[in-house]
């Protein structure tokens, strides 16, 4: 249960990343917090998924400390842009920056910034681009 008395300074900032590619979900598992502490994020707790559906269910249950959602786009069950539709323009998640990370061309990043996405941050990327585009999205820009 989330404690309000709990200075929003101290709470972690939850990020949920889902990514079904096993190499990628590997990379990002094992270099994403690391990176961002690196780059002076702190307070952050990450939480992965590998489909789609169990990404959009964990949203939907809602948690307070919920601040960014990093999903590939073609996923088993749902697609990332799918969730991004639904729910980045609903005022229930006006907290949560949503960023699609896939493969695609700058096509597939208009659609997503159009469909209420904070950014999309296309594959291949640098490592350190996708982690600028997180803490934007953490700071608020």
């Amino acid at each position: 249960m989330d404690n309000p008395n709990l200075n929003t300074e101290t709470r972690s900032r939850l990020i949920y990343v889902a990514e079904d590619n096993e190499i990628y979900h590997i990379l990002l598992r094992d270099n994403l917090e690391l990176m961002l502490r690196k780059d002076g994020v702190d307070n952050i707790k990450l939480e992965f998924f590998y489909n789609g559906e169990s990404l959009k269910e964990k949203i939907e249950q809602g948690d307070s400390d919920l601040r960014v959602v990093l999903t590939d786009n073609i996923m088993p069950k749902v697609t990332g842009l799918s969730i991004i539709e639904e729910l980045a323009r609903n005022p229930r998640y006006e907290n949560i920056k949503f960023i699609l990370h896939a493969s695609g061309g700058e096509y597939l990043k208009e659609d997503a910034i159009n469909k209420g996405a904070f950014d999309c941050v296309l594959k291949p990327s640098e490592f350190e681009d996708l982690v600028n585009v997180i803490k934007e999205a953490l700071d608020g820009k």
